[in-house]
């Protein structure tokens, strides 16, 4: 069509408003919906020698952190906190961002201070569906589409979202087309930690 045409050629946007029936063009919209649940992984750098015969003894050794006695949990889970980017206000539409934090233990029967590490990643799911009946407006140019649709149910409190969702790896975002977002963050990890790692020896952790 002519009027489009000139309006592609001079950057305007065109869009058709859909009230409660099916979209004429395209016949169907499809969405990618993603959902987001923060993990943490645990490392140790350096030589954790032969004292520690768990990770729950040295979570629980005692450290002086900015002038405070506190545990090498406590203190590694304080850290990771403060290095925390604001994700409530994260751009829309951007992959959710990653961070790590650390502290230095000193120890007796340490050759040298041993550090733990702890990182931020993504369990990542992706859920497609396709839209017949919208309520928006659809943008010819660049087939962007505004308004209501729906993904399957996000389970909040599950480590998976649920039915008609699936786990894919965080690389495998796709941030073209029409998507929606579900981003799950924070935590008690101290239990969390301690009941994946806590019974583990420290050499078993070592970088």
């Amino acid at each position: 069509m002519p009027a489009l045409a000139k309006a592609k050629k001079l950057g305007i946007d065109c869009c058709m408003l859909l009230e409660d029936r099916p979209a004429d063009l395209p016949g169907m919209l499809r969405f990618d919906g993603y959902c987001f649940r923060e993990r943490v992984r645990l490392t140790l750098r350096g030589d954790p020698g032969a004292d520690f015969e768990t990770m729950s003894d040295l979570f629980d050794l005692e450290v002086v952190d900015d002038g405070a006695h506190s545990t090498v949990i406590a203190s590694l889970l304080r850290h990771y906190e403060s290095e925390k980017p604001d994700i409530n206000c994260h751009p829309i539409g951007a992959l959710p961002p990653t961070w790590s934090a650390a502290v230095e233990v000193s120890a007796e029967g340490l050759t040298a201070p041993l550090q733990v590490q702890l990182d931020a990643s993504w369990r990542t799911f992706r859920s497609r569906r396709e839209a017949w009946l919208v309520n928006g407006s659809y943008c010819f140019n660049n087939e962007d589409f505004r308004g209501s649709y729906s993904t399957p149910a996000v389970d909040r409190l599950g480590d998976h979202p649920g039915p008609g969702w699936e786990e894919i790896d965080f690389a495998d975002v796709t941030l073209s087309g029409n998507r929606t977002w579900f981003v799950f963050h924070g935590g008690d990890w101290e239990p969390a930690l301690r009941g994946e790692v806590g019974s583990r020896s420290p050499q078993s952790l070592a970088a």
